[in-house]
């Protein structure tokens, strides 16, 4: 499913054809500005892990992960090279916003390119041997100026300041340097909008929503474990809410693991419904980084997010005739997408594929099939009880 869904996008956009072959006939027309960089930053941010992973176990998977891991670095010279057709749009620089009735909220946010240039450096950082190092000179300084470009938009006062620390998280990773205070400043949100047992706000107000795990959760572990070095002397306090976070994440992947019904299907509730099984993000994070707590085995993680993928991804029509995916929950539903959705902005639905990056010898993958808890519980078997973290 992985190699279904992500093929597309990362031929398209090594080949230089990117820009016309994204579906357009679904959400907001302004999004066109967008969809080279929204496309290709979402699947590498969520097939990273695997690219990175030395140990596939066959051989075919072996070819197929070099295979891919080519065609990433490729489609990542064409979005940092400014004389590619497929040149990333970073600073919304050839978006006609002046011809826009801005007063029209999501007409066409120019802001855009800050989400999606932080969803592709969690790409690279999440495989930096093959995401990096093994790009060019010349690419790795074009990547650093396009990302450093985005410095230039102000973010809204919610998960998108994590976006903003993203990317002076990767900046110290590239360059050594970053502005430490907007890490700052978005660690230090997030803590304040905190409001218990694994859940944050999403700025001023709580929505329930699955953004603590689309963004929240994956974005506040990835900052965490990599910031440190940038601060210093003030290093204990980034390390110290590194480790509220691992109890935060884990309760947060118990609780998402709960609401996967033994069909696959789960509660459609809340904005960006058609990031599809992109809405268990953190429990797939939580897999990777061996954050799930001891009564959730990660075989049983494993057999949900299966079913997950099947319901979303492997539904009829979830693809259309050429192999896009398209707007949708299970199937093609447009009129689930709200006005900043798109075909592109539907590809965060790879963050499901996080788990792998575990290599091929891991319990995820070596275990046997079992239920999961919902699945468990209903049929009539005993389960462990569900327990609320006080931190």
């Amino acid at each position: 499913m992985l190699a279904r869904t992500a093929r597309p996008v990362l031929e398209s956009c090594a080949e230089g054809v990117l820009q016309n072959s994204v579906p357009q006939k679904d959400g907001n027309s302004a999004r066109k500005y967008f969809v080279n960089l929204e496309c290709v930053a979402r699947v590498l941010s969520g097939i990273a892990p695997w690219l990175e992973n030395a140990e596939t176990g066959s051989s075919e998977e072996e070819a197929l992960r070099e295979t891919f891991a080519q065609l990433s670095r490729a489609a990542i010279c064409n979005l940092v090279d400014a004389h590619s057709v497929n040149f990333g749009n970073f600073t919304s620089g050839n978006v006609p916003w002046k011809n826009w009735d801005l007063t029209q909220p999501f007409q066409v946010d120019i802001r855009q390119p800050v989400v999606d240039t932080a969803f592709l450096v969690q790409g690279i950082l999440r495989a930096p041997v093959q995401l990096w190092q093994k790009l060019p000179q010349k690419t790795q300084k074009q990547v650093i100026e396009a990302v450093s470009s985005t410095k230039i938009h102000r973010c809204h006062r919610s998960n998108w300041l994590l976006f903003a620390a993203m990317v002076e998280t990767f900046l110290h990773f590239a360059t050594g340097e970053c502005d430490t205070a907007r890490i700052d400043y978005a660690l230090a949100s997030m803590e304040n909008w905190y409001v218990g047992d694994s859940y944050y706000k999403d700025g001023a107000w709580f929505a329930h929503d699955y953004y603590n795990s689309f963004v929240i959760h994956p974005f506040l572990y990835d900052i965490l474990s990599r910031a440190a070095p940038a601060f210093d002397s003030e290093s204990s306090y980034i390390l110290s809410f590194l480790e509220k976070e691992k109890r935060r994440i884990t309760r947060y992947a118990a609780i998402l693991e709960r609401l996967i019904a033994p069909d696959g299907s789960f509660p459609a509730v809340g904005r960006s419904i058609t990031y599809r099984c992109g809405a268990f993000s953190a429990l797939s994070h939580a897999a990777l980084h061996k954050l799930l707590p001891p009564t959730l085995p990660p075989e049983q993680v494993r057999c949900a997010l299966g079913a997950v993928i099947g319901r979303t991804l492997g539904a009829p029509d979830s693809f259309d005739e050429t192999g896009w995916l398209q707007v949708g929950l299970s199937g093609h539903q447009p009129h689930l997408g709200e006005c900043y959705i798109s075909s592109a902005s539907c590809y965060l639905s790879c963050a499901v594929f996080l788990p792998l990056g575990l290599p091929a010898s891991d319990a995820f993958w070596q275990n046997p099939d079992c239920d999961w808890s919902w699945k468990k519980i209903w049929s009539g078997s005993d389960a462990t009880a569900d327990e609320a973290i006080k931190d």
